[in-house]
């Protein structure tokens, strides 16, 4: 069976994640630190040609895993929730219906996960970079787990 090709959407996605510096295991992409498990990945939405970019963090002092399942991530939002003022323009660039040229729509989400996610990615290594973007109302509507809401609660260490 001939492999599937990739459309615009999971092609740009996949090059924001490999220039993140991200590994792909089971189609989820991910990051290690000593603390903290990044992880990235593209849902397919089950009622159209649109997709959902999912967010997700695993807490390594709750346990030490090495792909965390997005329904195991210790914190999960997804990309429109985290940046609640763009999501308008984030759902219209991923869904394949808009009418969005695929040049334009590479290059819009490209440019939006680059100034948007990237730097939300890259501030959350560790846990009081979790902990600022939670201050900061940016994980609002971020389902976290149990024993993550306390540790990501707690106050920042001093000197972070």
């Amino acid at each position: 069976m001939p492999a599937r090709e990739q459309n615009v959407i999971q092609q740009t996605f996949d090059a924001f994640a490999t220039s993140a510096g991200m590994l792909k295991h089971s189609g989820t992409w991910y990051r290690s630190t000593d603390n903290v498990i990044q992880a990235v990945n593209l849902q397919k939405s089950q009622y159209g040609p649109s997709y959902y970019i999912n967010i997700g963090w695993w807490l390594r002092s709750l346990g030490d895993v090495k792909f965390p399942k997005d329904d195991e991530w210790h914190i999960g939002i997804r990309l429109e929730s985290l940046l609640a003022l763009r999501a308008e323009e984030v759902n219209s660039l991923l869904d394949l219906d808009s009418e969005i040229s695929d040049a334009e729509r590479s290059q819009r989400l490209r440019d939006l996960l680059e100034a948007d996610l990237r730097p939300a990615v890259d501030r959350t290594t560790s846990v009081d970079g979790l902990r600022a973007l939670r201050r900061e109302g940016k994980l609002k509507a971020a389902a976290v787990r149990g024993p993550a809401i306390a540790i990501i609660d707690k106050p920042m260490t001093p000197g972070s």
